[in-house]
């Protein structure tokens, strides 16, 4: 029966056990990954004067681009305390930049 074995059986021989904990680390290392991916798309519209806000913000930091600039600004306001939005407010009465009237 050996002699219909192939030459490479028998090389590389790896125990059920290590083969079990190569898959399982490979699958771990995989979900890792997985989760650090950004699958979702979030759109949202800016003035002129807040995109040129944003984009100094982002310069100023040193941010690669206006993505990461977002993220970190969401990530700060995420971290801020005692926000408190009122029930009754609409999308339109949320603004990047304050009106002098406001």
């Amino acid at each position: 029966m050996a002699e219909h074995l192939p030459d490479t059986v028998g090389t590389d021989v790896v125990s059920v056990s290590e083969l079990t904990q190569k898959l399982f680390a490979d699958v771990e290392r995989t979900e890792k990954m997985d989760a650090l991916k950004r699958t979702y798309r979030l759109q949202f519209m800016l003035n002129a004067e807040e995109l040129a806000v944003l984009d100094a913000w982002r310069f100023e930091n040193r941010l690669p681009n206006r993505a990461e600039a977002v993220r970190a600004l969401l990530q700060r306001g995420l971290m801020a305390k005692d926000y408190d939005a009122e029930p009754s407010a609409r999308s339109g009465d949320f603004r990047v930049l304050r009106r002098p009237d406001d």
